[in-house]
């Protein structure tokens, strides 16, 4: 369960082979961001998974570049 604190994160895979985005994806300020990285749509064969921040998300949504899907389940 999220802590209030917590910034709203939504989990995307991206469309486009790759993109370059904040290092830190849940930072409330990724448009004003100096430190990027590049991130592949396919990590190791597999298509990757990216928890990202809700504005970025929508953001990269709106532009046909990523797609909202479930959160990976983790075994406990």
């Amino acid at each position: 369960m999220a802590r209030k604190a917590d910034p709203a994160t939504r989990t995307i895979c991206l469309t486009v082979d790759h993109v370059h985005l904040p290092s830190d994806l849940l930072a409330s300020d990724w448009q004003t961001a100096t430190d990027t990285a590049r991130y592949s749509a396919k990590v190791d064969g597999k298509r990757a998974r990216y928890e990202v921040h809700a504005a970025l998300a929508d953001f990269l949504i709106d532009r046909d570049q990523a797609i909202e899907v479930p959160a990976e389940r983790t075994e406990d």
